[in-house]
């Protein structure tokens, strides 16, 4: 008997606790750096991708002139980079997909449905230079989506709807080799479109073709052979799209988009057993994403949409990957963060699916702590304080 009145105190002041933390939030003060796709609408979408030498580089998506390529030495002040204009002189470029410094180069991937993805790098931000052939010898292979380096090599993740997505290697940034089978072995895997390195593995995950309920799957590679961590979308097939992949406090982060219902948060301590820690609330016209994002500032952050091509509806942060905060003062989502700020991507518009303005974001009080709902309802309720009655007792870890 004394023990239960003991775990009920615990779990009453954990309850006002709780409460007292989510009744506050970090404030953030919010800079436009980047309006109206730098000034041209046909910019219909912007990214901060990459930090080297002391610059910040954006890439840009257009559909009419071509992608381009934008530097800074402020965060403030833009230049186009002038080879890269018009799509490196190719307006088939339409996007500039990933950014990557590695090895005293700047690499950048671009989007080709005509002639294949294309790679390019620089060593001095200036004069680029070509590194693979177009769409790695395949004019299916459109687009590549993420840049990482893993275990001395160069490791480029693509998309390509005959064949399925394919992963590219190189230990010298130009001569490459195909890494897995095309697809892990299922040509509906079409597009490889998240990875990441957690725990001496590169993790890899697949989109599966639209209108194919199969779920999303994760892959790891040790170098040398690829694992299946996870297949069937977290058991919900119709999570269809992994919209990113990272790690934060010693756990691996994904976010899904979910074709019939919402988007979610997955996290997992090892790679293989996955927990899920977010998902938006409510209800709308359109399937939201719900995306991580990575955080220099001991935080972690997500935003959420009415769609891929719809508003981004919030944006939210976390010290512990699992109780999120709704930050107030800008909506978007986080394409890059250096120096303790995050650069968030904004559309003013809902149905014109352009993602051109670029704010600043730093939070004011990085001292306090997030909020304990782990819903995203805006209370904080038994569920709650029974998890941090669990961390409290030992039961389960706080990451």
């Amino acid at each position: 008997m004394k023990k239960f009145y003991i775990t009920v105190f615990i779990l009453s002041v954990i309850l006002f606790s709780s409460v007292v933390v989510s009744s506050a939030s970090d404030t953030y003060t919010a800079t436009k750096i980047i309006s109206n796709g730098f000034g041209n609408s046909n910019n219909e979408e912007v990214m901060v991708g990459c930090y080297y030498n002391g610059h910040l580089y954006a890439g840009t998506r257009n559909s009419s002139d071509g992608s381009s390529i934008w530097k800074s030495s402020d965060g403030k002040t833009w230049n186009i980079v002038s080879q890269t204009i018009n799509g490196f002189g190719d307006t088939n470029n339409i996007q500039v997909m990933a950014m990557c410094a590695w090895n005293g180069h700047i690499y950048a991937s671009t989007r080709n449905y005509f002639t294949g993805t294309e790679l390019w790098r620089s060593a001095d931000g200036e004069s680029w230079f070509q590194v693979n052939s177009n769409g790695f010898g395949s004019s299916s292979t459109s687009k590549a989506r993420v840049i990482v380096p893993y275990q001395n090599q160069l490791f480029v993740t693509t998309g390509n709807y005959a064949t399925g997505g394919q992963v590219w290697a190189s230990a010298n940034g130009t001569s490459w080799s195909q890494a897995n089978v095309s697809g892990f072995g299922n040509a509906y895997n079409t597009d490889i479109a998240a990875a990441t390195v957690f725990n001496g593995y590169l993790y890899c995950a697949t989109e599966k073709e639209q209108g194919v309920a199969q779920g999303i799957e994760i892959w790891r590679y040790d170098g040398s052979s690829w694992l299946s961590t996870q297949t069937k979308g977290f058991g919900d097939t119709n999570n269809v799209f992994p919209t990113s992949m990272l790690v934060f406090n010693h756990c691996l982060y994904i976010g899904t988009e979910n074709n019939i219902t919402i988007g979610e948060v997955w996290r997992s301590q090892d790679g293989s057993t996955w927990v899920k820690v977010g998902q938006i609330s409510g209800t709308t016209t359109y399937a939201p994403v719900f995306a991580v994002g990575t955080t220099e500032d001991s935080h972690i952050y997500a935003w959420g949409s009415s769609g891929r091509n719809g508003s981004l509806d919030a944006l939210f942060t976390s010290m512990d990957g699992q109780n999120w905060t709704r930050v107030d003062e800008c909506s978007g989502f986080p394409s890059f963060s250096f120096n303790d700020s995050i650069y968030v991507v904004f559309s003013k518009n809902i149905d014109s699916g352009e993602f051109n303005d670029v704010y600043k974001l730093i939070r004011n009080n990085p001292d306090q702590s997030s909020s304990g709902d782990i819903n995203g309802d805006g209370q904080v309720g038994l569920e709650e304080a029974i998890n941090a009655l669990q961390v409290v007792s030992g039961i389960r870890s706080n990451p």
